[in-house]
């Protein structure tokens, strides 16, 4: 039987969610008189209210350094894109942390010395709300994970802010390609901006990769297409304002190879859905969507009739809400696939009658 905290903690790391190997790290640490070792017992036993205690107890030796910035580690509950901080079995499972006013800490410093901490030596989820209210950016955060190893997370959010703190497209996260040598296990990716650049993407563990943007940029767009992901199952891109992503910039994506698990795509929030709709609807990966995401764009009856006259034998649901269809329009998909969301901008009705001007038509994540 291993001795040594390192050969304890290595059995830990090969199986981050054996619960065993961190009962058998408990006898270790409590032989060493070490809270932890107890903390763990009570968290696998589920008595909260006395694993609470225990972290009060001894919050400087399970917080570090950051025993006083633990207000910053409480989600906001304007934020929705992460889940809030939490424990498991005596270490932190999840990290959410963000600033709590514009004169607060900023959130990069308080992010280095926790994940330098023990508490952090496995998490699995981890969350950055808003980093300034000013130029928001996430520079940082990207710098402090590349300059680390992290080799237990698989969930990172970046981005989770509400519009009283700032508005998504005065937020610019900045290159964030310095980040992905510190998570080389990362299954899941979200980013919130209004801009951003993500540098070469080699994750090659990915099963979700979710945008939201109002400007996406051609040269990440670029990155995505050359990745080869064998287990990505989940693609969102909200491609924005800036630039009008056309097919051809597209045609990695469309032709499926690169993604051979994909089941939801998402591509919304477009000034040329109706070219997209087409293209999409002659191609490859048509055939294994089952559910696609054309939401907060330009799109008109034009490209629901497109995707009404293709073959997508796999579809359950597909979201055209806050575009610019009719009745005839919706129609159309009703006939393709069995739900269809399409409520209008701002309500849950029907979209305008008419279908609006189509050279009057504007994304919906514009400011």
């Amino acid at each position: 039987m291993p001795r040594s905290a390192s050969e304890l903690e290595a059995a830990i790391l090969a199986d981050p969610d054996n619960a065993d190997a961190y009962l058998v790290y408990a006898d270790w640490l409590q032989a060493q008189g070490d809270p932890r070792g107890e903390l763990i017992v009570l968290q696998h036993r589920g008595e909260t209210d006395a694993a609470t205690a225990l972290l009060d107890e001894h919050a400087e030796h399970f917080w570090g350094d950051v025993v006083e910035d633990q207000d910053m580690l409480v989600r906001n509950q304007y934020c929705k894109l992460g889940p809030t901080t939490a424990w498991r079995w005596g270490f932190l499972h999840a990290i959410w942390i963000g600033r709590t006013s514009p004169d607060g800490t900023h959130i990069d410093g308080v992010l280095a010395k926790l994940l330098e901490h023990p508490s952090a030596r496995f998490v699995r989820e981890l969350t950055a709300g808003i980093a300034s209210y000013e130029d928001n950016s996430y520079m940082g955060v990207a710098q402090v994970l590349g300059e680390r190893s992290l080799p237990t997370l698989r969930a990172l959010t970046i981005g989770d802010f509400f519009y009283e703190q700032t508005e998504l497209n005065w937020s610019n996260a900045g290159n964030l390609g310095v980040a992905w040598r510190g998570v080389p296990n990362l299954e899941s990716l979200t980013v919130r901006s209004g801009t951003m650049q993500l540098g070469a993407l080699d994750l090659p563990k990915l099963r979700e990769l979710v945008i939201i943007t109002g400007g996406f940029d051609p040269e990440s767009m670029a990155s995505i297409c050359s990745r080869r992901w064998p287990e990505l199952e989940r693609l969102n891109v909200q491609l924005g304002r800036d630039h009008v992503f056309k097919p051809p910039e597209l045609a990695a994506i469309f032709d499926g190879k690169a993604f051979p698990k994909l089941r939801h795509l998402g591509l919304g929030n477009s000034r040329e859905l109706d070219t997209i709709c087409a293209a999409l609807a002659s191609s490859k990966i048509a055939a294994q969507l089952e559910t696609l995401d054309l939401s907060k764009g330009t799109m008109g009856d034009a490209g629901a009739a497109a995707l009404a006259s293709a073959a997508f034998p796999n579809l359950t649901s597909i979201d055209v809400s806050e575009n610019y269809l009719t009745e005839r329009g919706i129609g159309d998909l009703k006939r393709l696939v069995k739900t269809v969301i399409s409520q209008a901008r701002g309500s849950r009705e029907a979209q305008r009658a008419d279908g609006g001007d189509p050279d009057d038509r504007y994304i919906a994540a514009y400011e």
